[in-house]
């Protein structure tokens, strides 16, 4: 019985923008994922439910929310990247040591692609 915790990817992708944007506002959060903000705010309802988001009253805004994530949302979204990573590393660890080489001298122009 598989018992890790299943994210949609809408769920996901939020939750990995909280991890590596920080504390946000419901909005914020909203336009970079491209969904408006009702949509939003039903998928931060789940992540909070499960106790993976925070919200808390914005000091600039009376009526905004901050949101931020927990020690066990920041968990989560570690183990669902070693997860997805996992295949990728065992591929590079299989290569030969010329071509990890070579993928190494390529990273700096890998890097400045547009994301």
């Amino acid at each position: 019985l598989d018992t890790r915790p299943r994210l949609t990817p809408t769920e996901a992708s939020a939750l990995a923008v909280l991890v590596h944007g920080g504390a946000m506002g419901l909005g914020t959060l909203a336009m970079h994922e491209g969904v408006r903000p009702p949509s939003m705010t039903r998928t931060v309802g789940v992540l909070e439910a499960r106790g993976y988001v925070r919200r808390a009253p914005d000091p600039n805004d009376g009526r905004g929310v901050v949101l931020s994530v927990t020690p066990e949302g920041r968990r989560v979204f570690r183990a669902g990247h070693r997860r997805l990573m996992a295949p990728l590393i065992r591929h590079l660890h299989a290569l030969p040591p010329d071509a990890r080489r070579r993928l190494e001298q390529a990273l700096p122009t890998l890097l400045e692609l547009p994301a």
